[in-house]
């Protein structure tokens, strides 16, 4: 924890944290616990969430990449390339772009 975090945690989270405090004032110690442990489980699963999301969105394709890598097929297949070695650096293409290889 830095000094900047606090001595209650990530410093965004203090301002949810004292007021849920303050909320549970009147509850038992037992019940504030067990609160404090569900609300900590799900911000932690809402962190992965976004996580994992902002990690698909990463590898997703750009969405001109896959027309280009046809272009370029057509393009070999134009110019009187073979079919076989056309169509392998179409596939090629599209693994590297990070399309869905037919």
């Amino acid at each position: 924890m830095t000094e900047r975090d606090g001595p209650h945690g990530f410093a965004p989270f203090r301002a949810l944290r004292q007021a849920l405090s303050s909320y549970l004032q009147g509850a038992s110690s037992l019940s504030k616990e067990s609160i404090m442990k569900k609300f900590r489980t799900l911000t932690l699963a809402a962190a992965a969430i976004a996580l994992f999301s902002g990690a698909l969105a990463s590898n997703a394709a750009s969405p001109g990449a896959c027309s280009t890598c046809f272009k370029k097929y057509q393009a070999c297949m134009a110019n009187g390339g073979n079919y076989y070695t056309c169509y392998e650096q179409y596939e090629t293409c599209l693994y590297y772009a990070g399309c869905m290889v037919p």
